[in-house]
């Protein structure tokens, strides 16, 4: 969430779980820390609820080529058990802008 005055935030967490429901999507959301690189889970977890054309900017979800996807659009990848790590772009108001994989970071 955007600190007081802010007008956004990014939170890096891994994304996963996702489970369609109406018009939206509930995913889990694992924080994580930046370690020399890598990305270490801080030991929380909370769910967001999404309107399913969230945009996503996607690089290793979609095939290796940069693309812009709507959260719908992968909904597959996102419930089959793998953990994705994303910076999760957040507005002014605390509400989710956009979801950026985070390919930069390893496995």
């Amino acid at each position: 969430m955007p600190a007081p005055g802010a007008e956004y935030a990014e939170e890096l967490a891994y994304v996963y779980d996702a489970v369609a429901e109406g018009d939206t999507v509930r995913v889990t959301v694992e924080p994580l820390r930046t370690v020399r690189g890598g990305a270490t889970p801080t030991g929380e977890v909370h769910t967001l609820t999404l309107p399913r054309g969230t945009p996503v900017e996607a690089r290793r979800l979609s095939g290796g080529n940069p693309a812009d996807l709507r959260l719908d659009e992968l909904l597959d990848r996102l419930a089959a058990g793998r953990k994705w790590a994303f910076a999760i772009d957040y507005d002014g108001e605390g509400r989710v802008h956009s979801l950026r994989e985070a390919y930069w970071l390893g496995d």
